[in-house]
């Protein structure tokens, strides 16, 4: 969908866009910074920035330069949400901009630290410059990578069907290049490649249903798509199907106990970046929920991985909310 210059998406993006390069960018100076996700990402899978409404900017830096980063972020105007993160723990803390009601989540890792990842100054030494506006170019991840964050984003949510539609357009658009090889060997080379096949195997499971419970998944999944309650903009209408989704995306390649419970306690658990969407009022963040655009083709056909990825049972995570 093309949004008009006028409509609330576009002019959100707009703020968004203006508050990275007038404020934020002059604000961090030297410090070496990539923009994670955001108008970039909607570019890069639909060809249209606002195709994919984000409602914050995420920006990952060095572990080495997070402290200095908060500084100038803070003396620019922007003030803390929550207390000092655990830095060995989490990998993100959130500052907002008051005059917009805009969230900046400052990332030193691309998930939290007990997540097999790629390192920080790997991913930054390998990101590609974008062109934000004709005169303002930001550093975003190279799409090998760009799939490794968005199943480790994934993850970190428990199986959230914004990601899960993040991944299967990824995939639509990049599955059959060598970007998906390459994703593949750096998932082995650091140690997540069931992090990665996970959301491949459920959407495998989707494409292919081979049992009752899959049946019922992919018939949920594809009536959900055709009634755009789970498009690039995010889950809309009934909250009922957006925990069916998550819940039956859990379920559907694990079955142990912590998985279950995780799967039952989710649409009641929240964190402490849950502060910043609380904070936030729906009027204040125009961009999500929002002339949901058009889906893009149907779900590909993707073969299920070799092997039940284990994530559940490998990796506990610390924090349940989205």
């Amino acid at each position: 969908m093309v949004h008009s210059p006028s409509s609330p998406v576009a002019l959100w993006q707009g703020l968004l866009r203006a508050l990275l390069t007038t404020e934020i960018a002059p604000a961090l100076g030297d410090i070496p910074w990539v923009l994670l996700k955001g108008e970039p990402l909607g570019e890069i899978l639909y060809g249209c920035g606002a195709a994919r409404p984000t409602g914050d900017l995420d920006l990952l830096v060095l572990p080495g330069d997070v402290d200095e980063a908060h500084c100038r972020l803070k003396a620019a105007g922007l003030v803390d949400l929550g207390g000092p993160p655990r830095m060995w723990i989490h990998n993100q803390r959130a500052l907002l901009h008051r005059p917009s009601r805009a969230i900046v989540e400052l990332h030193w890792a691309l998930a939290e630290l007990i997540v097999p990842q790629p390192p920080v100054g790997f991913v930054v030494k390998r990101a590609e410059p974008f062109p934000l506006t004709p005169d303002f170019h930001v550093k975003v991840l190279p799409n090998p990578l760009l799939l490794l964050h968005l199943a480790l984003h994934f993850h970190h949510h428990l199986g959230h069907p914004r990601g899960l539609r993040d991944i299967q357009d990824w995939w639509a658009r990049f599955g059959h290049s060598r970007a998906s090889h390459e994703a593949f060997e750096l998932a082995d080379r650091f140690g997540m490649r069931g992090i990665l096949e996970w959301p491949l195997a459920i959407l495998g499971e989707v494409a292919h249903p081979e049992h009752q419970f899959a049946r019922q998944l992919a018939w949920l999944w594809r009536w959900a798509l055709d009634r755009d309650l789970i498009g690039p903009a995010g889950p809309r209408g009934s909250k009922a199907t957006t925990v069916a989704l998550r819940s039956a995306a859990m379920l559907l390649t694990g079955n142990d106990l912590p998985t279950t419970l995780n799967a039952l306690r989710l649409p009641i658990t929240h964190g402490p970046h849950r502060l910043g969407r609380w904070l936030r009022t729906p009027s204040a963040a125009p961009g999500r929920g929002f002339e949901a655009p058009t889906p893009p083709p149907p779900l590909p056909e993707i073969e299920p991985p070799d092997r039940t990825p284990k994530t559940y049972r490998t990796h506990r995570m610390s924090r349940t909310s989205e």
